[in-house]
């Protein structure tokens, strides 16, 4: 599945750069997912928190970027519609839908910036191993009308199934990204169409070796080791109780002795 992200631009963009060059301290608001399929703009986010933006570097020093962050593209939609964004990283559906919405005076489309990252997830042990069997099942996607969204119910309609906003055939249930890993887990849904890091994270775990609590984390000056044993085992007992897991590996204060006792531990469940 190829997801292809765009840059959506409001017009009046250029009339605030123009502004900038006549030394007006201009304010430019970005926005972008928390996902790697948006890391340009995660990663430029980073760079402004560190006081070495590159979009400032290149626009000037009377230029302030601001950052805000969003669930999938019609909210960052709506946000540009609210006059409260003025550009955002999004994928092409809510970008077609915002430019077809304003009859195309709102929305510009000015550069490509990542392909694919997106994938159609479902347990290891789950009975659906073909298109058909997607009959009668839950399917979550990010939010209605996002490009994961428009994706799926395309590639259901593609199979033949009757898909309606609310049923038919397959149901389709928007659903935040960091509320679909306990909703997939629990049986909420039988599959899950989104974009990465939310895919691994539906399949694999990464826990903290560190005993910390993430406000302790943030504030110490080293990293305990927590117990490697101990991890181990608790890592074993997740998998008995979620065998579609297929991703395992750890975090803050994780080295090489709790990898092995994780390798230890599943390797004697699976």
């Amino acid at each position: 599945m190829r997801i292809r992200k765009l840059c959506a631009v409001l017009g009046a963009l250029a009339l605030l750069l123009q502004a900038a060059a006549a030394e007006e301290k201009v304010v430019v608001r970005f926005g972008h997912f928390p996902n790697i399929t948006h890391a340009q703009g995660v990663v430029a986010h980073a760079f402004s928190r560190l006081g070495k933006g590159w979009f400032e570097e290149r626009l000037g020093s009377n230029v302030q970027i601001q950052w805000f962050t969003y669930n999938a593209g019609p909210s960052a939609m709506e946000a540009v519609f609210a006059g409260s964004l003025d550009m955002t990283y999004v994928g092409q559906g809510p970008a077609l839908n915002a430019h077809f919405k304003s009859n195309g005076e709102e929305i510009r489309v000015i550069s490509g910036a990542a392909n694919a990252g997106a994938a159609l997830v479902v347990k290891a042990d789950s009975p659906i191993k073909a298109p058909a069997d997607f009959r009668g099942k839950k399917i979550a996607t990010p939010q209605l009308g996002n490009t994961q969204d428009i994706s799926c119910r395309a590639w259901l309609k593609a199979q033949g199934f009757n898909v309606t906003q609310t049923g038919g055939d397959v149901r389709v249930i928007p659903t935040a990204n960091p509320d679909q890993l306990a909703l997939f887990q629990s049986g909420g849904v039988d599959a899950v169409w989104t974009v990465e890091p939310w895919v691994t994270r539906l399949r694999g775990v990464r826990a903290n070796a560190s005993r910390r609590s993430h406000a302790e984390l943030n504030e110490a000056p080293d990293l305990d080791d927590g117990n490697p044993p101990e991890l181990g085992a608790q890592y074993g007992d997740l998998l008995r109780r979620h065998p579609h897991i297929n991703v395992l590996g750890g975090c803050c204060g994780t080295d090489h002795r709790h990898i092995e006792e994780i390798a230890r531990a599943c390797k004697a469940v699976s």
